[in-house]
């Protein structure tokens, strides 16, 4: 084992010795997955069963994105299976699914005081804290980076083992079998997965593992139905005008001659109505809980009226939470018209008007300390000979499924059903509500009716667990909790606002020519907030207060120009707005591109410059 700086941290221990990090200490995770009857796993991503149905395991959350297909298809490819036989599984909590590109990525959150030893996927730290903490998030588009390889090197283990045993069945060499469309071929002879599986299941994996070499891709074809001449009209998985289908040119699953299409896993269920979100769950004897949330975040409920719902038949349960008020009913319509008959009455504090953020984030942009996060070059302040101004304003995330998760609280075990982006930081905060351990707390992943990072929260997780609890004093049943629209826009934390000023030096002599560019942004320190919430349990205020002042470089993150300007700098501002800040798709880049490239058409209207070419130059 090679060790660096990155893979061993030494320190003075609290009784004065020295300390080894637990780094160090290998780690192995078993088989997570349990075949059924008639199934045999080939480790932690695959099973093949013996009728051939191939089910693969994700990890990740299903969000609109098509995780459930894309790990399937790479399995599928490397293993040499048919499509129409892959079925798809969530994957159970296991240290074997941990993300570490992105644990790598987000080490300032989890280890702010020492990332460098945790900012590189290869870093022992960063391996082991996602190992043991069982860190499968589902964020920064990081699942192929995480698992491509895992899944390749389960299915072509899979494979070699099947291999070996037709083999040996054939009295041939390995070297002359394939897997193909779900069959060990050779020469005529061919034998179904299904047949090989259970012997198979038995044998040693190979070292090295044997990998295809040729990887499966795309290759544009031209002239497909064209004529000679003609335009391209297809690429090898599409038809051409005259419905024919070009040469397989992948290594992997064909049917008669043709390369096979990976239609979406989800598609046909999606398209009838029959695929299942975190709202579709349906349970027997379930129960149903609005809720209504104080009008900021730190309001505390005051007060109610609960004999406006006490002649209600529907109406079973009336559960306080400290800043919010829930009913359970029998129907979820019944239980909203409750929660608003009640008329909750919430004491408020830390009231923000929302016209003033522009001015804190105005104000601050020109006298706050700015620091430093990226630079090319020099950072050499510029003269600015050009400059101008940009506010983004806070944006809601508005998924198309609002919070919702279920939730059965029974001898001292507590079931969750739900859509997260997080779920073994969602498993344990829902674990810490009621005091539990988190290892009496179930999981069922859900997929989320969009996300856009809104899943990465928790907050809902916290409150059903806590109604679950409370349902259950009277006798145990499921209990679903679905916010209203107007809940997921009051209580959701919005992508923060940021305003911007850059400036520039110019050439005027090159027409225009940016020979030195630097970009200040006031904005609140995002990650570290939100780092505070995802890893630390805390509230958005505690989050806030303790990430205040901290220059965070997520906050300013794609400021820095990718064009070829010789001299930039990126600066973060950051600023407290009185209010908690969350994730959003794209994150920082959905502002910092909008100023850059502002700026950009600006100093090209600026020089009578047409602006593409002038980008180009």
């Amino acid at each position: 084992m090679a060790i660096s700086r990155r893979g061993v941290l030494i320190g003075a221990a609290a009784g004065g010795g020295l300390l080894v990090a637990w780094a160090l200490r290998p780690r192995s995770f078993g088989t997570p997955l349990k075949p059924g009857p008639g199934e045999h796993a080939f480790g932690a991503w695959l099973k093949i069963a013996e009728d051939g149905v191939v089910q693969v395991a994700v990890p990740q959350l299903e969000m609109g994105q098509g995780i459930t297909t894309l790990l399937p298809q790479i399995i599928c490819t490397e293993l040499g299976a048919d499509w129409r036989q892959i079925g798809v599984e969530a994957a159970p909590v296991s240290g074997a699914y941990a993300n570490i590109p992105l644990a790598a990525k987000w080490s300032p959150l989890w280890m702010p005081f020492l990332s460098d030893f945790a900012d590189e996927p290869g870093d022992l730290v960063t391996e082991r804290f996602a190992q043991m903490s069982r860190f499968t998030a589902t964020a920064d588009g990081t699942s192929l980076a995480a698992f491509e390889l895992p899944c390749r090197e389960a299915a072509a283990i899979a494979r070699h083992l099947m291999i070996e045993v037709a083999a040996d069945r054939w009295d041939v060499s390995p070297e002359e079998c394939e897997a193909i469309n779900g069959f060990i071929v050779s020469g005529e002879r061919r034998l179904p997965f299904g047949e090989l599986t259970a012997e198979a299941a038995q044998g040693d994996p190979p070292d090295p593992i044997p990998l295809r070499v040729q990887l499966a891709a795309e290759q544009p074809v031209a002239d497909i139905g064209g004529g000679a001449g003609g335009p391209a009209t297809t690429s090898e998985f599409g038809f051409g005008e005259t419905g024919a289908r070009p040469a397989p040119v992948i290594a992997g699953p064909s049917i008669a001659g043709a390369p096979l299409d990976f239609p979406r896993l989800d598609l046909p269920a999606k398209v009838d109505g029959t695929f299942l979100f975190a709202a579709d769950v349906r349970l027997p004897d379930m129960l149903y809980a609005a809720i209504k949330h104080g009008p900021v975040e730190q309001s505390q409920l005051a007060g109610f009226d609960v004999d406006a719902v006490t002649r209600n038949a529907r109406v079973t349960n009336v559960v306080k939470g400290k800043r919010w008020l829930a009913a359970v009913a029998t129907d979820w319509w019944s239980a909203d018209q409750a929660v608003e008959a009640m008329r909750p009455r919430f004491d408020v504090a830390n009231i923000i008007d929302g016209r003033a953020v522009e001015d804190k984030l105005t104000e601050a942009l020109g006298k706050g300390p700015a620091h430093p996060t990226t630079a090319r070059g020099s950072l050499a302040p510029i003269a600015a000979q050009f400059s101008r101004r940009y506010h983004a304003a806070p944006a809601l995330h508005a998924t198309l499924e609002t919070a919702s998760a279920t939730a059965r609280f029974a001898e001292g075990r507590l079931e969750l059903w739900m859509a997260s982006q997080a779920p073994e930081r969602a498993r344990e905060a829902a674990a810490a509500a009621i005091g539990l351990d988190a290892e009496d707390v179930v999981l069922y992943p859900m997929a989320a009716g969009g996300s856009f990072d809104r899943r990465l929260e928790y907050d809902h997780a916290i409150e059903i667990a806590l109604i679950a609890r409370e349902v259950s004093q009277d006798r145990p049943r499921p209990v679903q909790l679905i916010w209203s629209r107007w809940q997921e826009h009051l209580a959701g934390l919005p992508r923060a606002p940021a305003t911007a000023l850059i400036w520039a030096e110019v050439d005027k002599s090159q027409n225009g020519r940016i020979t030195a560019m630097q970009t200040r942004i006031a904005a609140p320190s995002t990650g570290h907030e939100f780092g505070g919430r995802l890893f630390g349990n805390k509230t958005p205020w505690a989050a806030r207060n303790s990430s205040r002042g901290k220059a965070d470089p997520m906050a300013v993150a794609g400021a820095l120009p990718s064009y070829a300007i010789p001299e930039a700098m990126v600066q973060h501002v950051p600023t407290d707005i009185g209010h908690g800040v969350g994730r959003m798709r794209g994150n920082a880049h959905g502002y910092t591109a909008f100023f850059t490239e502002s700026f950009i058409d600006e100093m090209a209207a600026e020089y009578n410059r047409e602006p593409l070419s002038y980008r180009v130059e």
